[in-house]
């Protein structure tokens, strides 16, 4: 069976949401991050919350000195897929395993709802079973959400197709509407928004399975025949 593994730091509060949310398809373990950590784990997600209450920027504590950041640079360099969503996109960011940062939205205020999104052609395993320019509807939650990077940095994202996520409108003043990118061999993905909420009740009333297409990208990177 595969081995996903969902980091837990001081302050993360979507950890069991992500492990309910594959349930279906993987048997997940939530893991502290200061405790040993598996070698070759199949999957690796660092989801959302406020680590270390987000003090000195979101992320920023998690990444520079928690123990799990060295086995996350370890784990890069092996290829295994690493999924950072919110709080774990911004951790990604500081660690550098993804281009550019995420930074306070752009009104200073705190968005917490469902929002319209679009997944470009990209080269995301993850995202290989959306339908390009499609409208997907997600739940965000952010204050620090709004994603910047270089000019330079940003043709390059475009030219490779690592935008994996694109707001449907000007949601916190990202840069091109930016919601998620990849990685260049597209093995580890951060995105704002949180898919493994997409089927909750409350943001999805009518039980149309919001989340449905991202249980599929999860089982494409764990090598799960759908």
């Amino acid at each position: 069976m595969a081995q996903v593994c969902i980091l837990e730091y001081p302050g993360t509060n979507r950890a069991h949401d992500f492990q309910r949310a594959i349930a279906p398809i993987a048997k997940a373990e939530v893991v502290w991050h200061a405790d040993e950590l598996p070698d070759a784990p199949d999957l690796i997600v660092a989801p959302g919350g406020f680590s270390w209450g987000d003090y000195g920027g979101a992320g920023l504590v998690a990444a520079k000195l928690s123990p799990a950041s060295a086995w996350l640079l370890q784990q890069e360099k092996r290829d295994t897929p690493i999924i950072g969503i919110c709080n774990g996109f911004q951790i990604l960011c500081h660690l550098k395993l993804l281009p550019g940062a995420v930074l306070h939205n752009v009104r200073g205020k705190f968005i917490c709802r469902s929002v319209r999104l679009r997944v470009p052609q990209n080269i995301s395993l993850l995202m290989r079973d959306f339908a390009p320019d499609t409208e997907y509807f997600w739940p965000v939650a952010h204050g620090e959400g709004r994603y910047v990077a270089t000019s330079e940095t940003h043709e390059r994202l475009k030219d490779e197709k690592r935008i994996v996520l694109e707001y449907a409108e000007d949601l916190n003043g990202s840069l091109a509407n930016i919601a998620g990118v990849c990685s260049e061999n597209g093995r580890v993905i951060g995105m704002m928004p949180h898919p493994e909420n997409a089927n909750d009740l409350a943001h999805d009333p009518d039980g149309q399975k919001l989340g449905s297409s991202f249980l599929d990208g999860v089982q494409n990177l764990l090598g799960v025949s759908a």
